[in-house]
């Protein structure tokens, strides 16, 4: 009787762990990594201000001139 206890137990202990990783949570102990470390997530950048009409947008997304960005061709050009 007492066999059957402990592989029952140890059943759901092994359903316990293989729900928790398909969920993909971390077990604990487990070291958390940030968002926008891992594998093909971007990484955190930079927001600036159109110096036309104010919008945010990502840096990248920007277009330059001298230390000012715009979100399109057509306010930089009326600015």
């Amino acid at each position: 009787m007492g066999r059957l206890i402990f592989w029952l137990l140890f059943a759901f202990a092994a359903w316990l762990l293989v729900k928790k990783l398909r969920q993909g949570g971390a077990m604990p102990g487990s070291p958390r990594v940030p968002p926008g470390s891992v594998g093909g997530e971007k990484p955190v950048e930079n927001m600036v201000a159109c110096a036309h009409c104010g919008l945010l947008l990502p840096e990248s997304d920007s277009i330059r001139r001298g230390s000012e960005h715009f979100c399109c061709e057509e306010h930089r050009r009326e600015h």
